[in-house]
């Protein structure tokens, strides 16, 4: 089931009994594997998914205020204001990452955009005309 193939317990399990389980993966959790593979290329897929599983709130924020882009390999902190936050403070395009909340709070993307203007990809904050006739 799709809750299984996303579900990080289960996964290690899965890969420490057999280490092509990788096919069993949601293509998601795929992606996130591989964008983390790139931050720590010397580890192998058990170490990868145990580090995925180990990430708090802190590791994160240590992460992120390093690289901002960080941001993509931990999804379950996108929403998270002052992780965003400060992933955007260090790189503006890690807007793209972020909650579409997020991705249109003025404090974010203003942020975002002082620190890379090329961010503005990812503003989704609305735009309200007001016309008097």
């Amino acid at each position: 089931s799709k809750e299984l193939k996303d579900d990080l317990e289960v996964l290690i399990e899965a890969v420490k009994s057999d280490s092509t389980a990788w096919h069993f993966f949601s293509d998601e959790m795929k992606r996130l594997v591989e964008s983390l593979s790139t931050y720590y290329p010397d580890f192998n897929l058990l170490d990868l998914l145990n580090k995925m599983a180990s990430f708090t709130k802190t590791t994160v924020l240590e992460e992120v205020q390093k690289n901002g882009c960080f941001l993509q390999c931990v999804p379950r902190f996108k929403s998270d204001f002052e992780i965003v936050f400060a992933a955007v403070g260090q790189d503006g395009m890690a807007l793209e990452y972020a909650s579409d909340k997020l991705q249109a709070n003025n404090e974010i993307v203003e942020t975002a955009l002082l620190n890379n203007p090329d961010a503005k990809q990812f503003d989704k904050r609305s735009i309200t005309y007001c016309c008097s006739v």
